[in-house]
């Protein structure tokens, strides 16, 4: 059986990186959008630092059965 990882900082490393970032209180300010945080960050980051974020963010997906009110315990 394939046990799911608790959704925490130290299971999700690159995710946590990212989302602490990019998606701060000054996102608005910053970035305008969440999207154009996110595109940001696929400009300033290099392929080996995106990788990890697709793959944790595809695994969290996975985890929280595609529910983000399941996320919102573990970011705060």
């Amino acid at each position: 059986m394939n046990s799911k990882p608790e959704i925490t900082a130290a299971n999700f490393p690159a995710l946590h990186a990212f989302l602490r970032g990019y998606f701060h209180e000054d996102v608005a300010d910053e970035y305008g959008t969440p999207p154009e945080a996110a595109d940001q960050f696929c400009e300033d980051a290099e392929t080996d630092e995106r990788i990890p974020v697709a793959r944790e963010w595809q695994q969290l997906v996975e985890v929280t059965g595609g529910q983000p009110a399941a996320l919102n315990p573990a970011l705060k």
